[in-house]
């Protein structure tokens, strides 16, 4: 199942990063002709849609990679699984900056886990 998530954040990055492109102004972009524009634009957001793709299926991966381990060793499935998921998740996306960023990381990947995670579980008993 992880690898599914690892492809839906790719997808789900490529995505975003298609509609998060800040388009760059070119030097002379009044002189170029509107093709050129667009070929320009369409280089520009495809490099973006990329570099968030590949980050977002990272995120993907690592998270439900380490919420499958979480849950096989507590055999449980309660709101305590996305909360050391996060936690674990974040801190190892935010280790490289030092143990600040990796605690900083643990408690807002965990609380945004757990806030989703709860969400969604709540409304499964409205229906």
């Amino acid at each position: 199942s992880f690898a599914v998530w690892g492809l839906m954040g790719g997808v789900m990055g490529g995505v975003f990063g298609s509609h998060n492109n800040d388009f760059m102004m070119h030097p002379r972009w009044e002189y170029m002709s509107t093709r050129q524009q667009m070929w320009l634009s369409w280089v520009q957001m495809r490099g973006q849609a990329k570099s968030m793709a590949k980050n977002f299926g990272f995120v993907g991966l690592i998270y439900s990679g380490v919420e499958c381990i979480v849950e096989k060793e507590r055999a449980a499935q309660d709101l305590y699984n996305p909360l050391l998921a996060g936690c674990a998740s974040g801190a190892l996306l935010g280790a490289s900056g030092g143990p600040a960023t990796a605690v900083t990381g643990c408690a807002g990947f965990a609380g945004f886990s757990v806030a989703i995670d709860w969400y969604m579980y709540h409304s499964e008993d409205d229906h």
